[in-house]
């Protein structure tokens, strides 16, 4: 055989199909050199010698070989050898190398592997194919095809995924998007195949499988669609005998109802024709040979957090795509500061689907964006009229999920509608605990589950561990349309309640051996299962008994997970229940009241419910008597009745001694923050110095409060260390309570470090500057996490510095205050129109930090008043509060009062006086940092 007799135009036939049908070509051989390349058997001889090669040098081999004289790239090199990998840069060299080396490849002038920098290689010998022989071609309408259709609207949040699939097009020869219904996969599809349409010399055919329902029918689809006519016989050795040749981009629409039968038709035609690529859409893979699969996930929908602007907003695509289609649909449409917040709670709640999103889209030209958003709930029925050109399983949302829901057996129906029940994400073992029942073992819930997000219809989160499922917010509702009509809905909706309450009776348990972070992390996402649980239990056919014990087992974080407003309803709906005889354990019932009196404004009376001081004496249980006095602890001090709340934390150390390490830590943080309050600064400094120190020790999730016991002690050691003359110190640790507080992950914290800490510390320094910038910071953090009580001090705090500067002053407009935390402050800040009730409080024995400060007021307020005995009855008032301070070791309240007497005594030309008040302050001062009194101080010393 000579070269004459070479057909170097069907090489390709021959070099990639090796095992094509012996009907349309016999077993061939190519030659090249001293070489010839047997297909059947395929094994390569040098003369009458094999030479022994690898199955990546042959595949090597095969593709360069079969096209000779052409330069392939690296990627098309690599598509061919390594079809199902991703292979480093150096695999495709070493590879070339050792085949260059059986080849001889250089040796006695001989080449055939020839390297084109930054191109690819190519096969540089003549190639003579022997024994080819070839069927008749297909007669064929077009020699090209290009059907795609052109789609009217702009693909939105994809373009970085269209970038990704082009490029995994040049290196694979098969890809699937799979996704949920109404995801957007034929959108992107089409996008994908519009930009690499250029790459395929034969086009790019467009197939929809949607209207198909008999398996059989693929083929004649397919080919219909590329123009052929083919024989009702043998069609499909007739199409593969049309595609062979040609390097042509098959896009397969909607392939999920027909899998086996299009998997079986992409792999044989994808084996027959080396320049075939496909590209499908389906709700689940294919499972074919040489599959790439990307799951495309929804548009970026706004974090349900902090309020965001309207330019923030419209950078995440599902709100993008929202602007773009109501636009269309009402013309005067636009996303402002006015409908932001509703705009992005709409795309969150629709999943970020972006069907979802463009059917709620068409109805803000009839119902409004607050319309749309109103009959939200009502999902289903809502979003019902899409586009009229759409398929009629994409005309409205109930036809796709039915379309979906159809395609199951009974038990994947039966695993879909009682996983409606999850609000949020689940892992396999609540699964078999909820779903899986006498009829419906846990296997089959598995095997089921499983299958369900092979098809899209749950989601699967690997990330996790153990992994994590979950349904669509579309996908729940329609679930529990269909569970609604399910005869053993009842028992399902009880084992769930059932789970979410082993869950956070697990959750306590684990809560001492666990950082707070990660407990927090990991417990807040059942949040929404937890929410689900107890809209059963308190529901018209729930048991309120099992909501009871799933609202008290975790009561305080359940309290910052659901926020106050709804906390305080579930906590009343529990209170109704007990209140109407539902049987509740005693601590539950003692938890649910505490909590509902403390998170409903205005409720918290001085006497503490019965209930919880006789559950406080109950010595025979004494985890629960511990727990009963840290409930009475917090009620009376945030009724500011400290002496009371320092009772109840010497009771708690002494029952804590019965106790391990945490219970024995928290007693001791309870009676730090009393001694503080109450007025005994070092004693209260040296317990809080101590658990600083112990900050690794986790207390019961039972005796946890709304601060971390470091947060708490901060604030303690912060004060203190202001009211010892510390104040360099105590402005420093005050910063690092904020700065601590904002990596909580609860917005309480935040709002106390504020509150308690670095604001008084500012304004008792006298750094104003500082004080509006707190109070700035504050304004924004409640403006995105409302919390009404610390709302009140930042109004009254704002209202006390602008009156400063105010004709008449403070005193002229100062509006008062029911609350006792709140009175105590105001009046060291310098609202002295409370000092009277401030007075009555410390003189009652109800508070002790303040005592030196209130009575250096009353002096100074006698002077104001003037008289005879003005000065007298000041003389008496500042001795009092400088001889309390010393007791109390409070050397700012002292000097402060020493600035005061002081004065007195210039005013009465008394300075020698005054000198020796001042003068041993001296050495004290650079410790108390730029305060206002220390500066007051120098400025007398000045006058001396």
């Amino acid at each position: 055989m000579t070269g004459d007799d070479s057909t170097t135009g069907d090489l390709a036939v021959v070099a990639a199909c090796p095992h094509g049908p012996a009907a349309a070509r016999p077993a061939a051989t190519l030659a090249f050199g001293p070489f010839r390349l047997h297909m059947d058997p395929l094994r390569l001889c040098r003369s009458d010698d094999e030479v022994r090669l690898g199955g990546r040098a042959f595949d090597l081999l095969l593709a360069l070989v079969s096209r000779p004289g052409e330069v392939l790239s690296r990627s098309e090199l690599e598509a061919h050898v390594w079809p199902h990998s991703v292979v480093e840069d150096s695999s495709l060299r070493v590879h070339v190398a050792a085949l260059r080396r059986a080849l001889g490849d250089g040796v006695d002038g001989a080449r055939y592997i020839a390297n084109v920098p930054g191109r690819g290689y190519s096969f540089v010998a003549s190639v003579s194919a022997l024994g080819i022989a070839l069927a008749e071609p297909v007669p064929l309408l077009d020699d090209s095809v290009n059907n795609l259709p052109t789609s009217l609207t702009r693909l939105i949040g994809r373009d970085d995924i269209v970038e990704t699939l082009s490029a995994e097009l040049a290196r694979r020869r098969l890809v699937s998007i799979v996704g949920h219904g109404g995801i957007g996969k034929t959108s992107l599809a089409l996008a994908v195949a519009a930009q690499v349409q250029p790459q395929y010399p034969a086009g790019v055919c467009f197939v929809d499988l949607a209207p198909l329902t008999v398996p059989g029918h693929v083929i004649e689809t397919v080919a219909s669609a590329l123009g052929l006519r083919l024989p009702s016989e043998s069609n499909m050795s007739e199409l593969e005998s049309w595609l062979r040749p040609r390097r042509l981009l098959l896009v397969l629409d909607n392939c999920e109802h027909l899998l086996d039968a299009v998997a079986e038709l992409v792999e044989r035609v994808l084996r027959r024709a080396p320049g075939l690529v496909v590209l499908t859409t389906s709700r689940e893979p294919l499972d074919a040979e040489g599959e790439w699969v990307h799951r495309l996930l929804p548009l970026e929908t706004p974090p349900d957090g902090p309020p965001i602007d309207s330019a923030g907003a419209l950078c995440f695509s599902a709100v993008e795509l929202l602007a773009e289609r109501a636009a269309a649909s009402l013309d005067t449409f636009v996303i402002d500061a006015g409908n932001v917040h509703l705009a992005a709670a709409l795309c969150r709640r629709l999943d970020g689907v972006p069907l979802a999103i463009e059917f709620a889209a068409s109805r803000i030209g009839l119902l409004g964006l607050q319309g749309v958003c109103v009959q939200l709930d009502d999902r289903l029925r809502l979003l019902g009229s899409g586009r009229r050109t759409a398929l009629p399983r994409h005309r409205t949302l109930r036809a796709l999920l039915d379309w979906s829901y159809h395609l199951l057996s009974p038990q994947q129906q039966e695993v879909l509608r009682r996983c409606g029940v999850f609000k949020a994400g689940f892992s396999l073992e609540a699964a078999n605990a909820v779903i899986a029942d006498a009829t419906l073992p846990a296997t089959v819930v598995r095997d089921c589950l499983l299958d369900l997000v092979a098809k899209s219809l749950v989601r699967v989160e690997l990330a996790h561990s153990p992994p994590s499922y979950a349904l669509l917010e579309i996908t729940r509702a329609y679930a529990l349309e269909q569970l609604a009509g399910d005869p053993h809905r009842h028992a399902v909706y009880r084992r769930h309640a059932e789970f979410m309450t082993l869950l956070v009776r697990r959750g306590a348990a684990e809560w001492e051996d666990a950082l707070p972070q990660h407990w927090f992390r990991a417990y807040a996402s059942h949040v929404g299962n937890f929410r689900a649980a107890l809209d059963w239990c308190f529901g018209p056919e729930g048991d309120p008994a099992i909501g009871i014990e799933l609202l008290a087992t975790v009561f305080v974080p359940m309290v910052l997970f659901l926020g106050e407003s709804e906390f305080r309803m579930r906590a009343k709906q529990a209170l109704d229940a007990i209140e109407a005889g539902v049987r509740a354990e005693p601590i539950h019932r003692v938890r649910i009241i505490s909590l509902v009196r403390y998170v409903t404004p205005g409720t918290l009376a001085n006497t503490p419910p019965p209930c919880m001081v006789a559950q406080s004496e109950q010595e025979e249980d004494g985890a629960a008597q511990l727990e009963a006095l840290y409930l009475l602890h917090v009620y009376s001090f945030s009724g500011g009745e400290y002496h009371r709340s320092d009772f109840y934390a010497r009771r708690s150390e002494e029952v804590a001694d019965r106790f391990g390490t945490p219970e024995k830590l928290h007693a001791r943080r309870l009676r730090a923050i009393s001694l503080h309050y109450s007025g005994r600064q070092d004693q209260a400094a040296e317990r809080a110095s101590i658990l600083l120190y112990n900050d690794h020790q986790q207390e019961p999730l039972r005796l946890s409060g709304w601060l971390s016991r470091r947060l708490s002690m901060q604030i303690v050691m912060a004060r203190v260390f202001w009211l010892q003359g510390q104040g360099e110190q105590a402005v420093e640790l005050a910063a690092d309570c904020v700065h601590y507080a904002k990596e909580a992950r609860f917005p309480a914290p935040l709002s106390q470090a504020i509150c308690l800490a670095a604001l008084p510390i500012a304004l008792w320094q006298g750094d104003d500057a500082r004080a509006r910038e707190l109070l700035q910071q504050l304004d924004v953090h409640l403006a995105r996490h409302p919390q009404q009580y610390w709302s009140s001090w930042a109004d009254q705090i704002r209202q006390l510095m602008l009156l400063r500067a105010a004709p008449g002053g403070v005193e002229a407009g100062m509006v008062g205050t029911s609350d006792a935390k709140l009175l105590d402050h105001l009046v060291t800040f310098g609202a002295w129109t409370h000092h009277e009730r401030a007075m009555d409080r410390w003189r009652q024995g109800f508070v002790g930090w303040n005592g030196p400060e209130l009575l250096r007021i009353e002096g100074e307020l006698r002077l104001r008043t003037g008289g005879p005995d003005a000065q007298r009855a000041a003389e008496t008032a500042f001795g009092d509060a400088l001889a309390l301070a010393a007791g109390q070791h409070a050397h700012a309240w002292a000097l402060r009062t020493t600035n005061s007497l002081a004065q007195l005594r210039l005013t009465q030309k008394r300075g020698a006086d005054a000198n020796a008040l001042l003068a041993p302050w001296v050495e004290r001062l650079d410790a108390m940092g730029n305060s206002k009194d220390a500066a007051v101080t120098r400025r007398l010393l000045a006058q001396l």
